[in-house]
């Protein structure tokens, strides 16, 4: 679904919840990053083979850690840098889609699967953004 904030809008924090589905990496193991789709409105998920590999990924990233959890733990990332690069995209717009995508570390060890929307639609992805609107100045809301 879109993002209903302006271009531009300086973003306070972000945070992606994910729920951990199958996780066999040591706790607190480190084996990745999450990037966002730079493009203005990303794209739903096709199916088929390593769909993943078909972003283009931001200069933001965060790591991707199993944190303290198991299978069914709440894991939370800060995405607020990602968030805010993909907000100040030219051609960004209000209502817009932002889609993320975790991609393994060269040389790491383990799988962090994630549940999506389509698995179990009471375990997707939430994405949470804190922000100031933006104000337009100049403008004037006559009362009656």
């Amino acid at each position: 679904p879109g993002v209903p904030i302006a271009q531009g809008t300086t973003i306070e924090s972000a945070t992606l919840e994910v729920v951990i589905k199958t996780d066999p990496a040591p706790s607190g193991t480190v084996w990745g990053r999450w990037y966002g789709d730079d493009k203005d409105d990303g794209p739903a998920w096709s199916s088929g083979s390593n769909p993943y590999n078909h972003v283009t990924n931001t200069t933001a990233y965060t790591q991707v850690s199993k944190g303290a959890g198991t299978s069914g733990a709440v894991v939370s990332h800060d995405v607020t840098d990602i968030v805010q690069e993909l907000l100040d995209r030219e051609g960004w717009i209000s209502g817009n889609a932002m889609r993320f995508a975790a991609k393994t570390d060269a040389g790491t060890n383990g799988l962090v699967v994630f549940y999506d929307y389509s698995s179990d639609p009471t375990k997707s992805a939430k994405l949470i953004i804190n922000y100031t609107p933006v104000v337009e100045e100049g403008r004037f809301f006559p009362f009656f």
